[in-house]
């Protein structure tokens, strides 16, 4: 998967590499990403062993931009590190649940209350849900089945929440292409690079 990705990026796989889980021993992934020069590493493990990793490479002066699936959690991974996070990338399948430049966000922290500087990632995946799952139970009729909504779901020509759009068929099943690049700053700023959003 990821060597696939990484070539229609037009980058390298120059390196892969795991690690015992029990032990949480970064030492021997962290030696090999650094013998590699690569410039980049992907990182899919959530949790502490997310934390683990960060923590051992800063210790090491890892050059390589580290990058983080959204399965890591980013609140998370800063709350444990605190500066050692900074600098760490996430790739999101969401726009940002606290700024201001999207009107789906706005949809969102307006149904959920309070303070925009609080809204979660976690949150807005469960807010855009909640919303497909409405529409689809709405398109499926009166009296629903887990196929007659699984066909709702197939039929709709796309979701536009707002300019968010999910859409689904019998061969797509990822709901939607979008993705941002958040960068954990200083003092707790989180500074969104680009929107990635893949063009079908």
């Amino acid at each position: 998967f990821y060597r696939e990705a990484v070539k229609r990026a037009g980058g390298q796989l120059v390196a892969k590499s795991s690690f015992d889980r029990d032990s949480l021993d970064m030492a021997p992934a962290i030696g090999q990403i650094g013998a590699s020069n690569a410039q980049a590493v992907i990182m899919a493990s959530p949790g502490k062993a997310a934390a683990q990793f960060v923590r051992a490479a800063r210790a090491a002066n890892l050059a390589a931009r580290i990058v983080a699936f959204s399965v890591v959690a980013m609140s998370g991974l800063e709350k444990e590190l605190g500066a050692q996070a900074v600098g760490t990338m996430f790739a999101q399948p969401l726009p940002y649940p606290r700024g201001a430049g999207s009107k789906f966000v706005l949809a969102f922290q307006r149904a959920v209350g309070g303070e925009p500087a609080k809204m979660r990632y976690a949150q807005l995946h469960g807010y855009l849900a909640a919303s497909v799952l409405i529409e689809a139970l709405r398109d499926a009729g009166p009296s629903p089945t887990t196929a007659g909504l699984i066909q709702a779901l197939e039929r709709r020509k796309g979701f536009d929440f707002e300019g968010y759009r999910v859409e689904f068929s019998p061969q797509r099943r990822i709901g939607s292409n979008y993705v941002d690049m958040v960068m954990l700053g200083r003092d707790g700023r989180k500074l969104v690079m680009l929107d990635l959003t893949v063009k079908r």
